[in-house]
């Protein structure tokens, strides 16, 4: 953990936004090409950083407008040594771009919050986020995830932070990786309005293996990629399955814009997301209803989005 590290700050605050949505912002709002590997494969692109620069920027502008700390991921969602192999990247780039992607939200924390506001190291899942039938079991989640999690680590985030995550075997896994490394970290699900993950595991059960799996229990737990309202009715839901006490540790939610299902968000031609208001709106009452200290964007949001949640925490 760096000498500047904001962790403890992280640990007491009661009421934090996050950043809001990146490839959904970049592919509707800017000329740029993702391409196969998504932000971390920006880094070596003048225009793509420059890209990047530019977002996050918005997003801290809009938290630090009303005073409240942030939470900025780093684009390395796709930072795995499978995914930057098989996307022709040596394998030492696992460490180059990993890093890269660190000291950028680093230098953003410095220069344009003023030193405030928490760095989330971010890594995703092997598969796609909504197959479990991608995913990996522990062992080999273990195995695959370590040299991206070291590499994160070795940078000096506040946290590792793993998004999102849809089967309980890879959670395991990939949380076992983070705790390795010996950086403080955050496992974030995706759960449905029933309260499980895509795999069938209830969202408790999940966190519970975490718990009894993992030498080192996670900072808090998160869950992510899912509207408000759906996440409002699968932590009601959740509350009458096994594990339920473990819902304690939830303290986060990262949100779409869109309530609309992936089938059909997938391919479309437009963004679909609610009026920033009223998606804000949603969050206090998701916030209110886990008790939630840390809310912001996923897939859909954008920058006023996250004005608009500053504006309802802060009214």
């Amino acid at each position: 953990m760096s000498i500047d590290s904001n962790l403890a700050d992280l640990r007491k605050a009661d009421v934090v936004v996050t950043d809001g949505g990146i490839e959904t912002w970049i592919d509707f709002n800017s000329d740029y090409d993702l391409g196969d590997l998504g932000t971390i494969g920006m880094l070596d692109d003048g225009p793509g950083r420059a890209v990047l620069v530019d977002l996050e920027t918005r997003y801290i502008k809009a938290a630090r407008k009303h005073d409240l700390e942030i939470v900025i991921g780093t684009p390395s969602w796709h930072g795995s040594v499978n995914r930057l192999v098989a996307a022709g990247h040596p394998e030492e780039d696992v460490e180059r771009l990993n890093r890269s992607a660190v000291w950028l939200v680093r230098a953003l924390r410095r220069e344009v919050a003023h030193g405030r506001g928490f760095v989330a190291a971010v890594m995703g899942p092997f598969g796609d986020g909504y197959r479990p039938e991608d995913s990996l079991n522990v062992e080999q989640a273990r195995s695959v995830h370590q040299r991206q999690a070291n590499a994160l680590a070795d940078a000096e985030p506040d946290f590792l932070f793993a998004v999102p995550l849809p089967a309980a075997d890879e959670a395991v896994g990939i949380c076992q990786a983070m705790a390795a490394s010996g950086a403080a970290y955050v496992p974030s699900f995706l759960i449905g309005a029933d309260g499980r993950l895509p795999d069938g595991t209830p969202l408790g059960e999940a966190i519970g293996r975490i718990l009894s799996e993992v030498d080192i229990a996670p900072l808090h737990v998160s869950v992510s990629c899912v509207h408000p309202r759906t996440f409002v009715a699968g932590y009601q839901a959740a509350q009458e399955l096994v594990g339920a006490d473990n819902l304690r540790l939830v303290a986060e939610l990262k949100a779409n814009g869109s309530d609309l299902p992936k089938e059909t968000l997938d391919g479309s031609k437009q963004l679909h997301s609610d009026d920033p208001v009223q998606w804000a709106a949603d969050m206090v009452a998701a916030r209110d209803a886990a008790k939630l200290r840390i809310v912001g964007g996923c897939c859909g949001t954008d920058e006023r989005h996250i004005a608009a949640l500053a504006a309802a925490l802060t009214s």
